[in-house]
């Protein structure tokens, strides 16, 4: 159960305010990138490596591959048969995509005002917050307002009532952030290199302008070789699409009210109702110039969602609670219901004039879509809690659960739990120790379903019309189902000890868990022969296991009037086991193979074998008809190998120290991974050899392979087709990192100095998030997608922030 904040009993009405602001930069640099003129030289050296050696070949066809000169047309040739800039020749441009695209001084400012009080009977907290906070993309922001209500009031000795409110608005202008398409920025800085311009120029390298004296973005669509028809991401520009070619704009309005009522039979029998309601609205609106970009084609997209959600909820609980002398019971009858419906409407047009940003202005309506979900769940559920003499404890809970998400026959789920635990430090041997403050001993096992699926009606066979049936109209099935598909259940084992040692002056846990995944909710691969076409199914595949040890431990360090420190660490393990695959063999998943014994998130990739000196090519690794492994330079024939290397790390966690001198304080948060390994596709791609003209290269292609003898692990650049940046271990890097994750440091002024402004506390601060990080591979955001692949996501930003709060 989550409580909220709450008024205080018989208080005067106290106010509290907050205010912040902030500028925020981007956590970690990306991978570094060459330059225009090292890129023309690369690229030359791949065509000369491509075309038997041929300096001249490279230099006469050096601009007609890339499409673009940098230089100008004073210097048709700009590389000389050496490759060498020939003399007099200067870049007219070198574009910085990270400069110009990243928002090194994103603006954050947070408002927020509470007041709360009561009296003997009733309490209250009101409150509103704003927040206005820039992305680490430019143009990207995000505005959230938030007003809330709580009221609780005992109406009688009998009678408890209470109302919880809150409400939200939110408004995001959001560029894509993460994936390859066309409209993402972080995928275009790791995509179009440098010698592609920002504007548009003419074949002298001078600036190109519109009727209204404005530059032209260069889309790459020209024929000239100036600006020519670009070989990357044509039709396209990065800054261009961000300024004035795409807006994506998304306005979230959320409603939640919240109420329960609470009768008291007697002091030990008790009933609650609570009822809830949210309603949830939203609205995207996409435009797509109809002058430039990847929609001008059509002469301009406009694009518009709206979705619905509506969520109730009830929960209804009679609980006795009494005590029998040292015996102490209590019973817990629960029924909740949940219910679900969301509704979704969209629609799209094409063909605007300039000015036009809604559907009703385009000349051809593009699609049309729209459809209602609802999912509903009711559970049962009984609890017993007993312990005597506060010292030995037992618990013991059974749920009986429904999801309409499944068939009639298989909708029922059964899940209970049992627990105990024993304080060993109230034991007579115990009592009054010196040494020995706290000592628990406990242990739970529980089960908790799952009925998250891909779609709401995963076991219905759904079938979609408008398809041909050679010349009569037909139907085509929507998916492959499982009808049978049911409830993913979680067993988790938990043994723990709670420990305080020294008057409480050292605290902390050790625990050891075991969550056992059964029944799991996945996809898995089908013959397309054999599935109507369909290369996967959803189902219950099997079950896994996760299991470690968390370890939790705190200090105080020293404690008097004028100086405090205190810290806290905490550290947990976990390794994953696929326990079942119902008799599936194995099954791939990208990067991973899933077989019996093996672990959900080791890599299953090809293993790089390192450059052949004598000519530059790449190798892998085989395994040959005897079983011996060798080495290959055909990928095709490699062999997939389990690199016995997980996205899972070793161990994990966090640390924190407190500081307090007289009025300062000072809070410093650290959180760390050690173990985990990353496959870096985003530098696969910036190590490419040059066979895809125009994409960026990474700096660390100067250590490429030049000459027979070269001892290096980056093949030659050609422009030959190859897989030399093809999926294998030679982008597969240690995940470590530790990272300042956020660091406090405030002034407190004294209640003496305050009473004379009628203020009764103010606190002056400094908040940093994000501030250092230090990581066994740079170019990536460490804290990336559990499976340890990128996704040219955007990446975390590094905050920092002045604030104070005051208290009326």
């Amino acid at each position: 159960m989550i409580e909220t904040k709450k008024g205080r009993r018989s208080s005067t009405p106290r106010v509290t305010f907050t205010s912040q602001f902030g500028v925020a930069d981007q956590a970690v640099k990306m991978h570094e990138t060459v330059g225009a003129e090292d890129y023309m030289k690369y690229t030359w050296e791949a065509l000369k490596n491509a075309n038997g050696g041929s300096g001249q070949y490279a230099t006469d066809n050096l601009i007609a591959r890339l499409r673009y000169n940098p230089y100008g047309s004073s210097f048709a040739k700009p590389i000389d048969a050496n490759g060498n800039v020939v003399s007099g020749a200067k870049l007219l441009w070198d574009t910085d995509w990270k400069d110009l695209i990243l928002n090194k001084s994103a603006i954050r400012q947070e408002y927020g005002v509470n007041v709360d009080g009561g009296n003997e009977n009733t309490t209250y907290n009101f409150g509103a917050s704003y927040l206005n906070q820039e992305g680490s993309i430019i143009t990207s922001k995000f505005e959230r307002t938030t007003i809330k209500a709580n009221v609780v009031s005992k109406v009688d000795n009998w009678l408890e009532l209470g109302l919880n409110s809150l409400a939200s608005f939110g408004y995001e202008n959001g560029p894509t952030q993460s994936g390859s398409s066309y409209q993402s920025p972080i995928q275009w800085i790791n995509s179009v290199s440098n010698i592609y311009p920002l504007y548009k120029r003419d074949a002298s390298g001078n600036f190109l302008f519109d009727a209204l004296g404005q530059k032209y973005y260069d889309y790459g669509e020209g024929v000239d070789l100036v600006n020519g028809a670009r070989p990357v991401l044509a039709t396209e520009n990065a800054v261009g699409a961000l300024l004035n070619g795409y807006k994506a704009t998304n306005k979230r309005l959320n409603l939640n009210v919240n109420g329960y009522a609470k009768i008291n039979f007697t002091d030990f029998l008790s009933f609650k109702t609570t009822m809830s309601y949210q309603k949830y609205f939203y609205d995207y609106s996409g435009w797509s110039s109809n002058l430039y970009g990847n929609a001008a084609s059509v002469d301009g997209r406009i694009t518009k969602n709206r979705d619905t959600q509506d969520t109730k909820n009830l929960f209804n609980s009679l609980n006795f609670n009494k005590s029998f002398g040292d015996h102490n019971l209590s019973v817990d009858a629960i029924m909740d219901m949940y219910d679900f419906s969301y509704e979704t409407m969209s629609a799209q047009g094409v063909g605007f004039l300039p000015g036009i940003s809604v559907l009703n202005g385009t000349t051809k309506p593009e699609s049309v879509g729209g459809a209602i979900y609802r999912e509903r769940i009711l559970g049962y559920m009984g609890r017993v809690s007993y312990d005597y003499a506060s010292k030995y404890f037992l618990e013991g809970s059974f749920r009986k659960e429904a999801s309409t998400r499944f068939a009639e026959d298989v909708r029922w789920g059964d899940f209970f739990s049992v627990g105990a635990s024993w304080i060993i430090s109230k034991e007579n041997f115990l009592r009054g120790s010196d040494v020995v403050s706290n000592l628990k001993l406990r242990g739970s096992y529980g089960e908790t379903g799952n009925n998250r699926t891909s779609s709401y009606f995963p076991y219905s066979q759904d079938y979609a019309a408008g398809w041909s049936n050679l010349n009569e109209t037909g139907l085509n099935a929507t998916a492959l189902v499982d009808d049978l598909i049911t409830w993913e259940k979680q067993a988790t084992t938990n043994i723990g000890l709670d420990f305080g040692f020294f008057k409480n002056r050292i605290t902390g846990s050790v625990e050891y868990y075991n969550r056992a995944s059964k029944d799991l909710i996945m996809g898995t691969a089908l013959a397309p022969s054999g599935g109507m076409g369909f290369t996967s199914i959803t189902t219950n595949i099997g079950s896994m296991k996760n299991y470690g040890i968390e370890v939790n431990l705190n200090t105080v360090n020293v404690r008097n009037d004028n100086f405090e420190w205190t810290t806290g660490i905490n550290v947990g393990t976990v390794k994953n086991e696929i326990t079942k695959l119902n008799g599936a063999e194995f099954i791939i998943d990208g990067t991973k193979r899933l077989e019996v014994g093996g672990d959900l998130y080791e890599f299953y990739i090809w293993e790089y074998a390192g450059v052949d000196p004598t000519d530059g090519a790449a190798m892998w690794y085989k395994d040959d008809a005897d079983g011996n492994k060798v080495t290959t330079k055909d990928y095709s024939s490699a062999t997939r190998y389990k690199q016995g290397k997980s996205s899972l790390p070793d161990f994990e966690g966090g640390f924190t120290n407190y500081f307090r001198y007289k009025n300062f304080d000072l809070n410093v948060l650290f959180n760390f991974s050690v173990g985990a390994y990353i496959y870096d596709s985003t530098y696969a791609g910036l190590m490419n050899t040059g066979a895809s003209a125009g994409y960026q290269w990474s700096t660390d292609i100067y250590d490429r392979w030049q000459n027979l003898g070269d001892i290096t692990n980056t093949p030659k650049l050609t422009t030959s087709q190859n897989n030399y940046n093809s999926t294998s271990t030679r982008f597969l890097y240690k995940n470590d990192y530790l990272r300042l994750k956020a660091l406090n440091v405030g002034y407190n002024f004294s209640q003496r100095n305050l009473q004379q402004m009628g203020i009764k506390g103010l606190r002056i601060y400094f908040q940093g998030d994000n501030l250092l990080t230090f990581q066994s591979h740079k170019g990536i955001d460490p804290e990336q997608s559990i499976t340890g692949t990128t996704n040219s996501r955007s990446y975390q930003q590094r905050i920092y922030t002045v604030g104070f709060n005051v208290k009326l």
